[in-house]
């Protein structure tokens, strides 16, 4: 599909559903998910209750979840929200608030130059420690040596 028709059909939705198998939740995180919110359109998270994917959605407030394995459950959930069309406006308008606050690229390439330095940082401080401590010990043998 073209890029520049991508929006339009992703915002077609009422709802986005975005599941992950369970045996890879903490391991990462679907990346359609990013274009449902930055559509504004809600999403039916069909993830474990301890997963990234359904605590975000229910911290952000930008869906619903629904269990893993559970088709009977994921009908009743999708028949309950498709009778509840303000409640999927509100997701979905908080879904767009939520991709460009938190999501937009020019922000998070901000974010991941922060922690990158933040890391390299760590590093250096630890590798000069480490320096610091050798010619420290360093010293204090040729002191030993000296003194006897």
């Amino acid at each position: 599909q073209p890029k520049e028709t991508l929006s339009q059909s992703l915002s077609a939705a009422q709802l986005h559903l975005v599941p992950i198998d369970p045996r890879v939740c903490g391991c990462l995180m679907p990346s359609k998910l990013y274009g449902a919110l930055a559509s504004g359109t809600p999403v039916l998270a069909v993830a474990p209750d301890d997963c990234e994917l359904a605590e975000l959605v229910e911290e952000m407030e930008v869906g619903a979840v629904c269990p893993p394995c559970e088709p009977a459950q994921l009908a009743i959930t999708i028949q309950r929200l498709a009778a509840e069309p303000e409640r999927l406006a509100a997701w979905g308008a908080r879904a767009r608030e939520i991709a460009e606050r938190f999501f937009d690229r020019s922000y998070c390439t901000a974010v991941f130059q922060r922690e990158l330095e933040y890391v390299l940082n760590g590093q250096m401080a630890a590798a000069d420690g480490d320096q610091a401590e050798t010619q420290q010990s360093g010293e204090t043998s040729s002191l030993e040596s000296a003194a006897t």
